[in-house]
C-alpha cells in the first residue's frame, strides 16, 4: 500500500489492525492506537517506506528467502513487487 502510494499508483489507502489503524496518503503516513484515543503519529512516506524496509529485513535476512517471498507476491498480484530493486 505505502510503495503504492508513493509512486501514485493510488491516491491513498487504508488498514485496521486488532489494535491498530493507518492511514497513507501523499501527505504522509498516519498511524494510530486504537486503544488509546489521544495516540496518533503521522511520518513522511519515505521515513515510513525506510522502516518499512528496515523491518522486512529484520524479519527476513536472508537473501534467497526474500526472492522467493517475492516471487510468491508477484504471482499472485499479476505484477512485479514495488520494492523488488531495493529489498
Amino acid at each position: 500500500m505505502l510503495e503504492d502510494v508513493r509512486s501514485g499508483r493510488s491516491g491513498e489507502d487504508e488498514w485496521l489492525g486488532n489494535s491498530w489503524a493507518g492511514r497513507i496518503t501523499r501527505g504522509g503516513f498516519e498511524l494510530t492506537d486504537l486503544f488509546d484515543d489521544e495516540w496518533t503519529a503521522r511520518y513522511s512516506l519515505d521515513e515510513a517506506h525506510g522502516v518499512t524496509i528496515d523491518y522486512f529485513a529484520f524479519l527476513v535476512p536472508d537473501g534467497a528467502a526474500v526472492r522467493s517471498e517475492i516471487a510468491r507476491w508477484e504471482s499472485a498480484a499479476g505484477r512485479e513487487h514495488p520494492c523488488r530493486d531495493h529489498l
